[in-house]
């Protein structure tokens, strides 16, 4: 399977995708710190078997942003691949983000013959752009359950735990591992994003006019 939107990316990576939700992501300054340490040496530094699945991660967007390739067995950094490394660790986590928001299939990481779900991360994804601006104007930290349960009412999703892990796993938990938004230690956690995310937001926002981006909404009652 395809895991990029471009169709040019080889196929199959691996035979079963680990589910997004049962990743165990470290902090966003560890996933990056593999991430710089496997564009280098083709290897990754966290070595607990905890962290193995966001390694899946890393070489997948280290592959759709063509940071790296391999010629005889030996790694190579390609050109895009260099100048990543060469950038501040804000734009990289920023590099990193837009790779996964804009580039990778989010139905890679699940259940192919469940489509039901797949439904849901299609529409998820078509609305990656209003889950952005709606964290942006709420402008202060909201509790994460609350915010699921309010995009998936915006998007028709019926209020279920399945659909609220899958926001949260896809959208939420991804945006705090690329430091465009974070998390706060209480009970409920309550999530807002960094001056990184709102800078992003307002360059989208640009682009589109000052607008809001138009809600796709679910087409069935889920």
């Amino acid at each position: 399977m395809d895991y990029s939107k471009r169709s040019r990316l080889p196929v199959d990576h691996r035979n079963k995708p680990t589910i997004l939700s049962e990743m165990t992501f470290p902090s966003p300054s560890i996933f990056l710190a593999d991430t710089i340490a496997f564009v280098r040496t083709g290897t990754l530094t966290t070595a607990t078997s905890a962290m193995a699945p966001h390694h899946e991660l890393i070489e997948i967007l280290c592959e759709i942003g063509e940071f790296i390739s391999q010629k005889n067995g030996k790694h190579h950094i390609r050109k895009t691949g260099k100048e990543f490394l060469t950038m501040p660790s804000p734009i990289q986590q920023l590099c990193l983000f837009q790779l996964y928001w804009d580039l990778l299939d989010w139905n890679y990481f699940y259940d192919r013959d469940d489509d039901d779900t797949l439904h849901w991360i299609n529409t998820l994804q078509e609305n990656r752009l209003q889950l952005l601006v709606l964290l942006y104007e709420l402008k202060g930290p909201i509790d994460r359950d609350e915010f699921c349960s309010f995009m998936g009412h915006q998007l028709q999703f019926s209020p279920t735990p399945e659909t609220t892990a899958i926001i949260t796993a896809t959208c939420l938990d991804p945006l705090i591992l690329f430091g465009v938004a974070e998390q706060t230690q209480s009970n409920p956690p309550l999530i807002s994003l960094r001056d990184m995310g709102r800078q992003f937001c307002d360059v989208i926002r640009e682009q589109q006019g000052g607008g809001r981006p138009t809600v796709t909404k679910s087409s069935a009652e889920l």
